[in-house]
């Protein structure tokens, strides 16, 4: 089996046979294999609630994971492009990358609007169980002018594990909006928050979660004695009617080709 380091010529990492035989049991452009994966649901109610929440604390628990995605087959795909040359992000040339967010569309249009949009703009980790590695830095992933004035979201950054997220394999820490004093405000960039109120959101593998592009979040560092390697995903979507954020901006239920994929990779 072919690994990205091994590639014996870089033209091959533009391969689909590549690719397909780096990982059989995924799929590239074969729309024919998620035919019965079915959008997920979600009552009224519980909309309503995780509207409110990403309001309050600008962050929401979407999904608890299903069992329908092939989220082991994934993973093992991702800790293997990241150990040969360390670009987990290549993970996206699969289908499963893109299906796992589009079955987000009832949630995502009842907080983006029917029309909304993905972004160019998705990562995937691989964080080893090591003291030396660990997640993004804490940051706002781009502020206030993502806001409307009652708080409600322009835009989500959606992150979903692929293995169980806890704190020794660094889950994602955030500051809640309702305790950071400086969320959306002209003083953004200057934090006066109280770490007493920095708070750790652990994830099972293949849950969902939300949050809006203003928050205070990171990945924290691993450490030794964390069981697995946490891996991770995260595509990041905006409201159709609102300027565009990144571009192109894409169709949330559309496979991208492959070529357009590895583009977007690049990019």
């Amino acid at each position: 089996m072919p690994s990205p380091q091994g590639a014996s010529h870089p033209q091959d990492l533009l391969s689909r046979a590549f690719w397909a035989a780096l990982a059989p049991e995924l799929h590239i452009e074969d729309p024919a294999a998620f035919q019965g994966v079915a959008p997920l649901t979600f009552r009224e109610t519980e909309l309503a609630t995780l509207r409110a929440d990403l309001v309050k604390e600008g962050y929401a628990r979407v999904h608890d994971g299903d069992g329908h995605m092939p989220i082991d087959a994934l993973a093992r795909a991702i800790a293997r492009i990241d150990q040969d040359c360390g670009l987990p992000v290549l993970g996206f040339v699969y289908d499963e990358c893109w299906v796992w967010f589009a079955r987000l569309r009832p949630f995502l249009a009842s907080v983006l609007g029917s029309g909304y949009r993905a972004m160019p703009a998705f990562w995937a980790w691989h964080v080893a169980p090591s003291d030396d590695d660990g997640g993004w830095a804490p940051h706002r992933d781009a502020g206030q002018r993502t806001l409307f004035p009652d708080g409600r979201p322009k835009s989500l950054t959606v992150w979903s594990p692929l293995t169980d997220a806890v704190p020794e394999n660094g889950c994602i820490y955030l500051v809640p909006a309702d305790r950071d004093p400086t969320y959306n405000t002209d003083e953004e960039g200057t934090w006066r928050f109280d770490l007493s109120d920095v708070r750790a959101v652990p994830s099972a593998a293949g849950s969902v979660l939300a949050w809006n592009q203003a928050i205070i979040h990171w990945g924290a560092r691993s450490s030794a004695r964390a069981r697995e390697a946490r891996i991770s995903l995260s595509l990041e979507f905006q409201r159709g009617d609102a300027d565009a954020l990144d571009s192109p901006l894409l169709d949330p239920l559309a496979l991208p080709p492959f070529e357009v994929r590895l583009k977007l990779i690049a990019k």
